[in-house]
């Protein structure tokens, strides 16, 4: 009865493995064929513009939302126009939206040791992403540590202006309001979160 136990115990740890390996796998080809390498990298870290994010390992929960909230038009601020477009044109289900999300959270990370800006602590910044800037609170926060200063910028001001507004921005937006970031400051929060150290 035992080694009957221990098989049944076996079949069922490999039928896990096996639905995780092929949500991986959907989540890779899918990730090519709906066309989102084009603009974020067939890596998913190396996108064509600084104006666009880094993705891979990056925290899934917040991929899910970002990903329905543009295909949605829930979030429309800069370069979201061409992805909901994009979405449209290629019919992306919520499940090949959790497939993709997976499969580039899995992937090796674009987050890295950086520095950050004394503004970022004097901001508060840290109080949702973590002091390091790669450890938010929670998986509906990004890591922000190794993005793009482009792009970082660009979501802060968006975020202050309520051009973005979708998912935690409310409390962000409030939060950059009670402590009046300029733009300097954001500026020199996103290129300090850009930027990896010298050795």
């Amino acid at each position: 009865m035992r080694t009957l136990k221990m098989l049944g115990f076996g079949a069922v740890m490999a039928s896990s493995l096996l639905i995780s390996n092929v949500t991986l796998a959907d989540g890779a080809s899918l990730y090519t064929a709906k066309m989102c390498g084009t603009c974020h990298g067939v890596d998913a870290k190396t996108p064509i513009m600084g104006t666009y994010p880094k993705l891979a390992g990056q925290n899934t929960t917040y991929l899910i939302q970002q990903i329905k909230d543009i295909r949605d038009g829930t979030r429309a601020n800069e370069q979201t126009a061409a992805m909901k477009g994009m979405m449209g044109g290629m019919g992306v289900s919520d499940d090949e939206v959790t497939a993709i999300a997976e499969w580039i959270s899995s992937q090796e990370s674009f987050v890295a040791e950086t520095v950050p800006d004394a503004s970022y602590s004097a901001k508060m910044c840290l109080t949702c992403h973590g002091a390091d800037g790669k450890t938010p609170i929670m998986d509906a926060y990004p890591k922000l540590a190794g993005q793009n200063a482009e792009y970082l910028a660009q979501q802060i001001k968006d975020i202050q202006a309520g051009t973005r507004n979708n998912g935690m921005s409310a409390s962000m937006k409030a939060m950059m309001a009670s402590f009046a970031v300029s733009d300097d400051e954001a500026a020199a929060i996103a290129k300090s979160l850009a930027e990896t150290p010298a050795e």
